[in-house]
């Protein structure tokens, strides 16, 4: 069995009987737009017999997987839009009141004592999946399954890339800096990166920590000597996945040492 909550029907979090109870007489243009969507939805279900058809295919398209019963909840309901509103109801009812019928109520009770079909179809052709291509996309988007090259790449599968000679750039309402932001203003990415974390070999995150000041940072904020042992690391370009700059990086470094990279 299935349990159906009738509708359409306007369900929480039912704005318009928030607004219609606070002073600022500018909430009222709220409520007026959700009580004129309430009542648009009543005289639907009132009028509209395109709304029986509606749950008739429904019906019809529970019944082809299997399902053997089916009931329905919130089918009646005393009141208006108004005041279902005025009262915190956060439904528009099938049968509105209960001496009364709607194309929806006499569509179901003509299914279950007349076996009434429904004129709409009940299964039809899936649409392609609009965020495949066939071909792939190494170095960026597919879009209504074509690839939408990043900055610099081209070609049916964005494998190309072609060096960009000018790369101006403007940005307005920057973010933060941090390892995980999605923007990159700097040049030098290790200046939005996060504090060294320290870690003790074979041992997990952060094992280190209590190493800290046994690690000592030059002028610039980079280690100088590391314990036997201890390596530390850094987060840049943490989120972005592959919208990064593309182009060549660069690291520069001073004395001897091991440097692993993760991507």
């Amino acid at each position: 069995m299935i349990t159906f909550s009738g509708g359409p029907y306007l369900k929480a979090p039912r704005w318009g009987y928030i607004w219609l109870n606070q002073t600022n007489s500018s909430y009222a243009v709220n409520a007026t737009l959700e009580l004129d969507l309430g009542t648009k939805l009543y005289n639907m279900n009132l009028n509209d017999e395109w709304v029986g058809e509606f749950y008739l295919q429904w019906l019809a398209r529970m019944k082809s997987m299997g399902i053997k019963s089916i009931l329905f909840s919130q089918l009646a309901n005393l009141g208006s839009p108004q005041s279902n509103l005025n009262n915190d109801i956060d439904f528009i009812p099938l049968v509105p009141f209960l001496n009364m019928t709607t194309p929806t109520y006499r569509a179901l009770n003509e299914s279950v004592f007349n076996k009434r079909l429904t004129t709409l179809p009940i299964s039809g052709t899936v649409p392609a999946d609009p965020s495949k291509c066939s071909s792939g996309c190494l170095w960026g988007d597919c879009i209504l399954n074509a690839c939408s090259c990043y900055s610099g790449y081209s070609g049916v599968d964005c494998s190309v890339y072609t060096a960009l000679t000018t790369q101006n750039k403007i940005g307005v309402n920057l973010q933060g800096v941090s390892y995980w932001t999605t923007q990159q203003p700097f040049i030098d990415l290790h200046r939005e990166g996060s504090d060294w974390i320290y870690f003790i070999a074979g041992q997990g995150w952060n094992s280190g920590h209590s190493f800290k000041n046994q690690v000592p940072l030059d002028e610039n904020g980079y280690p100088t000597y590391l314990p036997a042992g201890i390596s530390v690391g850094t987060l840049m370009a943490r989120d972005v996945l592959t919208h990064y700059d593309v182009g060549n990086y660069t690291i520069l470094y001073d004395g001897d040492g091991v440097l692993t990279f993760g991507l």
